[in-house]
């Protein structure tokens, strides 16, 4: 796909009419705005996303379409917004936010998606 200003918008490959291998996005701006993995039509491997200022978004992974693995988002100033954990698409573990100016702003402990313990 392409957007009306002649710049590649997206590009991905199929197997069988399903989503299979690298799947990429550009911001009209030519900026990158996206990398995901599929396999057999379900996100499979590493994910992530930009602004279009170049800044990362988020980093996911993924395992069969589900989130499995190191979860990262920032916000649009560079600064971290969140990290955590997923194991079968559940929080798992410690997830720590953060406010914009990158400060620390609470901690969750988290077991099979649940919220444990909350510390400020």
């Amino acid at each position: 796909m392409w957007y009306e200003n002649g710049q590649k918008e997206s590009e991905e490959k199929y197997k069988k009419g399903k989503p299979h291998g690298l799947h990429e996005d550009w911001h009209e701006n030519g900026q990158k705005a996206g990398i995901s993995n599929y396999k057999d039509g379900k996100e499979h491997g590493f994910h992530a996303e930009w602004y279009d200022n170049g800044v990362p978004f988020i980093e996911k992974n993924y395992k069969e379409g589900l989130k499995d693995g190191a979860y990262l988002t920032w916000y649009a100033n560079g600064h971290k917004k969140s990290e955590g954990n997923y194991e079968e698409d559940k929080k798992e573990g410690l997830w720590i936010d953060y406010n914009e100016d990158g400060t620390e702003y609470r901690r969750l402990t988290y077991k099979d998606g649940k919220e444990t313990i909350v510390s400020p």
